[in-house]
């Protein structure tokens, strides 16, 4: 059974945390302070949240761990003033989720039943869908390509937005169902501008059958 850490409290309510706990502690927002404990383990202090201020703090919590310290999966910088000279319609970085495989076959690849989980970005201008994920580009498409047909576009739950495809669409010598799930507060509007470019609405098929296990 899980036990808290053993915590040093401050009068203005914030503590010391080890941060071997910090993937156990999801109500608390870093603020990005060291601290060397008597054993010389990293402590960063945190700031608790109570009731009131969570709903207006979640989306910020929401950002993947790695983007807060390390700004990975954020939008590169040498392709940001080419997106923003395309004119970004919406965009979100630093986004936590998972790219889910199911029965996908590549060149020396095999992937039955996989989920990864990522730090990624997506960004849609009025000429290009792109989205990479630990800075390793994913999807790199343009709007008006006729293969967004292929697509599939869901909101399985607040604030998430998924993406399926059949992979033989877009990558040659692959196949099988690849499904990217982003935790984002522009769910709503990434989904209503995909689905303007031609996107469907819904689960690829297999992506499906495999949420329904």
């Amino acid at each position: 059974m899980y036990k808290p850490a053993r915590t040093v409290l401050w009068a203005d309510g914030s503590r010391w945390l080890p941060l071997t706990r910090l993937a156990l502690e999801p109500t608390a927002i870093l603020s990005m302070r060291r601290k060397k404990g008597p054993f010389f383990s990293s402590y960063l202090r945190f700031s608790r949240l109570n009731s009131r201020h969570w709903a207006e703090n979640e989306m910020a919590m929401s950002k993947s761990l790695l983007f807060k310290l390390l700004r990975i999966g954020a939008i590169p910088k040498k392709l940001r003033p080419i997106l923003d000279a395309e004119l970004i319609v919406v965009g979100d970085e630093g986004m936590s989720g998972s790219l889910i495989y199911r029965n996908v076959k590549g060149p020396g690849k095999r992937f039955i039943n996989r989920d990864e989980g990522f730090s990624g970005c997506l960004v849609i201008t009025k000429k290009r869908i792109v989205c990479f994920t630990y800075g390793k580009r994913q999807i790199n498409i343009a709007v008006d390509d006729q293969r967004l047909s292929e697509m599939s576009v869901e909101i399985p739950q607040k604030n998430v937005l998924s993406i399926s495809f059949e992979s033989s669409a877009f990558m040659e010598k692959w196949e099988g169902i690849m499904e990217f799930r982003f935790k984002t507060e522009k769910a709503n509007e990434f989904y209503n501008v995909l689905r303007s470019f031609g996107a469907q609405q819904g689960f690829c098929s297999g992506a499906q059958k495999a949420r329904a296990r």
